[in-house]
């Protein structure tokens, strides 16, 4: 019989061993898993979509929570409200690289969250695409003017 320490250390090695078992057995099986995945798809496409709207909503979130949680100009924090914003512009041309709508939040978790991205709700980054500026930004820098005396 094996004490509690001894059965810690031999389920963190067989579970080590597994994993790099199974990380071998995905890569040699790759064209078999594809093809069931595919036909348990086919099978049960309800199902399957709910999983892959889930996944995205996750992915989203946590891409959203990562850079910040809330609009980076008003402030605003539910989460149906929100939007990743190019900080520097470019998005067109990244979006054509990338995809659209999820792929977004995708990239930027695979590339480890680069620079150049805030989150905006959609008011905000409407009104930043539009105009150049969103309303609550320009009224920021308009109240910092009257502050200090610059513009009267």
């Amino acid at each position: 019989m094996m004490t509690k320490d001894e059965r810690s250390v031999y389920n963190k090695v067989y579970r080590e061993t597994h994993k790099l078992y199974m990380k071998e057995y995905r890569h040699k099986n790759k064209e078999a898993i594809r093809a069931q995945r595919a036909a348990r798809r086919k099978l049960y496409p309800e199902i399957a979509r709910e999983q892959i709207n889930r996944y995205r909503y996750q992915v989203r979130q946590e891409v959203i929570t990562r850079l910040g949680g809330c609009c980076a100009c008003c402030g605003e924090s539910r989460f149906e409200f929100l939007a990743i914003d190019h900080i520097f512009g470019g998005g067109n041309q990244h979006r054509q690289i990338v995809g659209s709508g999820p792929h977004i939040a995708r990239w930027l978790k695979k590339h480890a969250y680069p620079e150049g991205f805030q989150v905006l709700c959609h008011n905000c980054n409407h009104a930043k695409a539009e105009r150049g500026i969103c309303p609550h930004a320009r009224d920021v820098a308009q109240f910092f003017k009257i502050a200090v005396g610059i513009d009267k």
